[in-house]
Formats: C-alpha cells, sequence, structure tokens
C-alpha cells in the first residue's frame, strides 16, 4: 500500500481516458474521501451530484454548443467533445451550496477544493484517474437544471473519473520556488 505522501506524489490529471468500468466501491469510497474534506465551521458547502447517461448526453450536447460556437462545428470537434465528456467511466458534479456571506462563500469554496482533492487521491489510491473540469458548461443555464442545481448553489467541478489511457510524468515541483522566509 502506498503511503499518503506517495499517492499524493504520483496523482496526475489525466487528459484521456480508456473504456473501462469504476466499480461501485471505488467511487463510494472516494465520495466517503470527500466527505472528510475540512469545512469551517463543518458548513458541509458540498454536494455530490452522479448524472446517468441521459444527463451526460445532456452534457455533452452543451459542451458541444459552447466548443461549437467558440471554434465552428466540426466532425473532429465533436469526436473530441464526445471522448473528454463520455468515454470516462464515470463523472462526478461537486456542487457548491452559496452562502450569501462573501467571506464564508469564499471560506466553503476552499473546503469544497479540499473534498476535490480527497476524491481524486482516493481514486488514485485505488488505482483510477481522474480529472478536474471546469468551464462554460458548469455554468450553463442548461446543464444547470439538468443537474437539479438550486438557486443558492454553483457547480464547481467535473470530476471525470476511468481508467487513465496515458499517464503523464509528473513535472518537477521544487518546493524552494514556492516558498519564503520573511
Amino acid at each position: 500500500m502506498s503511503t499518503v505522501h506517495d499517492v499524493i506524489a504520483s496523482r496526475r490529471t489525466i487528459q484521456r481516458f480508456r473504456p473501462g468500468t469504476v466499480p461501485d466501491e471505488v467511487l463510494e469510497r472516494a465520495l466517503l474521501a470527500a466527505q472528510h474534506a475540512p469545512n469551517h465551521k463543518l458548513t458541509w458547502p458540498w454536494r455530490f451530484v452522479l448524472p446517468g447517461p441521459v444527463t451526460r448526453e445532456l452534457l455533452f450536447r452543451v459542451g458541444l454548443r459552447i466548443k461549437s460556437a467558440r471554434k465552428g462545428p466540426s466532425a473532429e470537434l465533436e469526436a473530441s467533445v464526445r471522448r473528454n465528456m463520455l468515454v470516462p467511466d464515470r463523472l462526478v458534479v461537486v456542487v457548491q451550496r452559496v452562502d450569501a456571506e462573501p467571506a464564508r462563500a469564499e471560506e466553503d469554496y476552499a473546503a469544497c477544493a479540499c473534498a476535490v482533492q480527497n476524491l481524486m487521491l482516493s481514486l488514485h489510491a485505488d488505482g483510477f484517474g481522474s480529472k478536474w473540469g471546469t468551464g462554460g458548461t458548469l455554468r450553463d443555464p442548461e446543464a444547470r437544471e439538468a443537474l437539479g442545481l438550486h438557486a443558492d448553489e454553483s457547480a464547481i467541478a467535473f470530476v471525470w473519473i476511468g481508467l487513465p489511457e496515458i499517464v503523464p510524468t509528473p513535472p518537477p515541483r521544487p518546493v524552494d520556488r514556492v516558498t519564503h522566509l520573511p
């Protein structure tokens, strides 16, 4: 078994997934890890939406519409968006309940980010890849409706989960570049 340090250092964002199944128990364990993320004053500001095939197809159509408007429609673009949105076996949409008080909303966003990291580390420890995606599809009104978001909620992450096709080589991350001792 890997140590937490090994898992943190070796986790990579997976850009391409190959077909294959993520077992329910792996996803359940990852969601439990996400639920253990720190959250100030125990606000539990997150919710996890697990879209089924119909909703994922709708999200694909929304993503394709958005990208086609920017890049122009093409068969290549459609194939790329289809591969990126529908090939990974699972999708978890991380939703934040946005507090009306800005400082609390900021703290809660940080807690949601911690939950996403815990989710992804758990998946990696179990041998599965993940990608934290953001972008226009998360904010699109049609996608928000399909995901059942309330007015006080914001989708902050698509976490795509599956079997990695390619695992990138980790870049060097020297801590002295970001450490300052005044």
